[in-house]
């Protein structure tokens, strides 16, 4: 992040002084190195107020997994997180989430709806800028995956 930022104020510094080269005659007095110097600190202010700290991300996760929890399989009375079908929920400082995922069997016949319903309902949170649901069958959903509350509602207890 910081050899990013360092780009981008070099990117912005180059420019002002060529826009500024170029209506004063290569003039760059310490009015303009000041008010470009202020300028540039606006938006190293304004980009890092638009990272997560650690207690948002932690807040962020917590709010994805209850949205999850409300997102049923059609097919089985249990929401997709007690059935184990979440394997991991990641969230970057810039508020973007990728939710890793499975389903009962590959050939589900809601493989193409329940990743994009799991995309679009985190995507409402407030606090998110994104989501992206990947899904996978590495390693394979088995029924050890439920949590207890799934396997009572089932009746497999």
């Amino acid at each position: 992040m910081e050899s990013l930022t360092s780009e981008i104020i070099e990117m912005a510094l180059v420019e002002h002084t060529e826009d500024y080269d170029e209506v004063n005659g290569n003039n760059l007095n310490n009015h303009s190195k000041e008010s470009l110097d202020k300028t540039l600190d606006n938006n190293l202010d304004e980009i890092n107020t638009e990272l997560a700290t650690m207690e948002e991300i932690e807040e962020i996760e917590m709010d994805v997994e209850n949205t999850i929890k409300t997102i049923f399989d059609p097919e089985i009375p249990v929401n997709i997180w007690e059935l184990g079908l979440i394997y991991d929920i990641s969230v970057t400082k810039s508020r973007e989430v990728v939710v890793l995922m499975t389903l009962t069997a590959p050939n589900c016949p809601e493989a193409g709806g329940i990743p994009i319903e799991v995309e679009n309902r985190v995507k409402e949170l407030t606090n998110v800028k994104d989501c992206k649901a990947i899904l996978t069958f590495e390693p394979a959903w088995d029924m050890s995956r439920m949590t207890e509350a799934a396997r009572f509602e089932l009746g497999m207890l």
